[in-house]
């Protein structure tokens, strides 16, 4: 199990870090996920041997927002 701390952009209200948690929650590969609006993270448990951290990203994309590289 591997963990990563990704930073978040755009994030405004309490709905956004809701949106990205449950985004990540259902994909595969992913453990668990906590998304903090006051610190703009994801705090991130997944396997490294289902998905990537390139694929993570993508999916908090996906919802809108943007994962500062």
């Amino acid at each position: 199990m591997e963990n990563i701390i990704l930073k978040i952009k755009g994030m405004k209200c309490t709905g956004c870090p809701q949106r990205v948690e449950k985004a990540l929650k259902n994909t595969d590969g992913i453990e668990n996920a906590k998304v903090d609006l006051d610190s703009r993270e994801a705090n991130i448990d997944f396997n490294k041997e289902i998905i990537t951290v390139k694929e993570i990203c993508e999916i908090i994309e996906d919802v809108g927002f943007e994962v500062e590289k």
